[in-house]
């Protein structure tokens, strides 16, 4: 039984190595979007966000990713898999509504600081469940 385990156990951790240089980056990029108010600064640092982050949320998901892998490991492990998918989907939809919002001007600085705020909440804590998932997984 300890063989089964241990081929998906080590497929997880080189998924999640191919990971996490694209977590940092993803990070940096939301803390710099933070602490960005122009409006004319921020749209294009969105923009690249949502197309990294529409190519990072595929390798976690499609065939041979990082949820697939988890689920190869633990079926424990669905549910929450199911909830991180979820958060892909509204946090995608959260940002595109942000960039259309600033390129038609519909909000203020105030809102669209909040707005950035909720969307950089979303990512961090999507990112720290995963890296608990995971943590737990590889011990």
């Amino acid at each position: 039984m300890e063989e089964l385990l241990t081929e998906p156990t080590e497929r997880l951790r080189d998924v999640y190595r191919e990971l996490e240089e694209e977590h940092k980056q993803i990070l940096g990029m939301v803390s710099r979007a933070r602490e960005t108010t122009a409006s004319v600064e921020l749209l294009p640092m969105l923009k690249e966000l949502h197309s990294v982050l529409t190519q990072h949320f595929a390798k976690e998901t499609y065939p041979g990713g990082f949820y697939e892998t988890v689920g190869a490991c633990t079926a424990e492990y669905r549910d929450d898999l199911r909830v991180l998918v979820d958060e892909h989907f509204r946090i995608h939809a959260r940002l595109w509504s942000l960039i259309e919002s600033i390129r038609l001007a519909d909000e203020s600085a105030q809102d669209t600081s909040e707005a950035v705020a909720a969307v950089a909440d979303m990512l961090e804590a999507h990112e720290r469940k995963e890296h608990e998932l995971a943590g737990h997984l590889l011990g």
